[in-house]
């Protein structure tokens, strides 16, 4: 850990006590990436105080250096956005830090260090030493657009009209958040802040996108772009290979930890890249899903279903039911087969995602849910001769693992979400079809874990084991989500 060590020649000790004060108040929280270096320790007798020492290049210093790249400023033109957008989100952090009353004064290149790619975090202001008083977020604004962006492309005219005001309002929204930035700009419109017509015309612009179609952060937005680059230079790439690539990217930009601020973030990712050249009504279709999920309208757990719907409207092409498939699914592997059915028996419409798993055998079985009521009158009885009293209703939805040529199945129930149902399964031509360690979710959303309780053969029953069938004893987990009134769709048991 190297250390910077300041020596006090001129400051007051109470100058010097505000500087230590805004060192704290902008370190690293529980939550929150620090916007400054951390604040070591101040020895009063010596009038020195230590602090991390940042050992990146500052902005300006890092501009300079892609400007003189042999490649024509194409990757300087590539990074400008990026850095800008984390420049402006470390200053607009610090103003959020302060209770929103002080702001960086001077918004140079020289005083914040920035990430020198655009899957890393952390951007580091150098100097807080001269702030101001905060006049309103408008005019925040316009001096970022200015006294900044505006400046640094004028020094570098090759960068100029790159980073336009979509970006400058992204950077509150990524400190904010989007409902409370929104809120803070309508706010601010309704205060009648003394700004110009052409930022009040692009704000209102910008706040009519975000509520239509929701704010891509950061991560998610230069994920997308640089999967785009990607599929543009390897034109003739399989699918395979652009679902590998979509995935590594995926897991790069650490995507998943937005779920929580954003659930509808691999939704959205697969929107922006694989299907962004798709037919009309595919991407209305998405959308609309885009839409619900961010309302809050539709779990985790509908959404397989609700892409099978979808898919069965609509005359998709190969490749997009090659990707639709791993929307839900995080799980499939690129070279996993997936299909789609549906079914009209019982009077109700209904389309469902099959999964093709290979157990240790090299034998293939599909997943899905269950589809006809003899299916679901197989998995009765099963239960029952396990002495599992488990009660089907109408609510319930089912899951179903079979030989791929459909000759024989295994069904298995869902029952609450993130509640348990423990069974004990004896079926011994189905203990190697679910093998223990595979832990990937299937088609419902359910999590399946099959473990291997004993390795050598059970006795048969009258000889000390009970109800036990001969063969192997494994133990059945699922994890399920709750029937669509929000309640619990059955009770934990486990067999004796």
């Amino acid at each position: 850990y190297d250390l910077a060590a300041n020596m006090n020649k001129s400051l007051s000790r109470e100058r010097v006590r505000q500087e230590i004060d805004w060192l704290i108040l902008c370190g690293e929280s529980e939550d929150r990436d620090p916007v400054v270096e951390d604040f070591g320790g101040y020895v009063p007798e010596q009038d020195i105080w230590t602090e991390e020492f940042i050992s990146g290049a500052t902005l300006a210093r890092e501009m300079r250096r892609l400007a003189r790249r042999p490649d024509d400023g194409e990757l300087f033109a590539q990074q400008w956005p990026f850095m800008a957008w984390s420049a402006l989100s470390a200053f607009v952090d610090f103003w959020d830090r302060t209770g929103r009353r002080c702001e960086i004064a001077e918004l140079s290149p020289h005083d914040i260090v920035v990430p020198t790619h655009d899957y890393h975090r952390g951007s580091r202001i150098v100097s807080l030493s001269v702030r101001c008083d905060h006049q309103g977020i408008l005019p925040m604004l316009r001096s970022f657009k200015e006294q900044f962006v505006n400046a640094i492309e004028d020094e570098y005219p090759k960068l100029k009209g790159l980073v336009g005001w979509d970006v400058v309002f992204s950077s509150v929204l990524e400190v904010l958040g989007e409902q409370d930035g929104l809120a803070a700009y309508e706010l601010a419109l309704e205060a009648g802040e003394g700004v110009g017509d052409d930022l009040r015309v692009a704000i209102q612009g910008y706040i009519s996108a975000v509520r239509g179609r929701g704010f891509l952060p950061a991560r998610l937005y230069f994920a997308g772009k640089r999967y785009r680059r990607w599929a543009h230079l390897n034109q003739e790439a399989t699918l395979e290979a652009r679902a590998r690539t979509l995935m590594e990217f995926y897991d790069t930009y650490g995507l998943d930890r937005l779920a929580k601020s954003y659930p509808e973030v691999r939704l959205r990712f697969f929107r922006e890249t694989v299907f962004r050249d798709s037919s009309r009504e595919l991407i209305e279709g998405l959308d609309d899903l885009i839409r619900k999920v961010r309302a809050g309208e539709m779990r985790d757990a509908e959404l397989a279903g609700a892409i099978a719907d979808l898919r069965s409207r609509l005359k998709v092409s190969s490749d997009d039911d090659y990707f639709l498939a791993r929307v839900p699914f995080g799980y499939l592997r690129p070279e996993d087969a997936v299909d789609f059915v549906s079914t009209d028996i019982g009077g109700e419409y209904q389309s469902e995602i099959v999964v093709t798993l290979d157990d240790l055998d090299g034998n293939a079985f599909r997943v899905r849910h269950a589809l006809m009521p003899k299916e679901i009158e197989r998995l009765h009885r099963l239960f029952l001769a396990a002495k599992l009293d488990v009660r089907f209703g109408p609510e319930h939805r089912y899951l179903v693992a079979s030989p791929r040529e459909d000759r024989r199945r295994r069904a298995l129930s869902q029952e609450g979400r993130r509640r348990r149902l423990d069974a004990r399964v004896f079926q011994p031509a189905a203990r190697r079809r679910l093998q223990d360690g595979d832990h990937r979710l299937l088609p419902t959303g359910v999590l399946l874990r099959l473990r291997l309780q004993d390795r050598a053969p059970l006795r048969g029953a009258g000889q000390g084991t009970g109800r036990r069938a001969a063969g192997l004893q494994h133990k059945l987990t699922l994890h399920a989500p709750l029937d669509r009134r929000g309640k619990a769709m059955g009770q934990r048991r486990r067999s004796q």
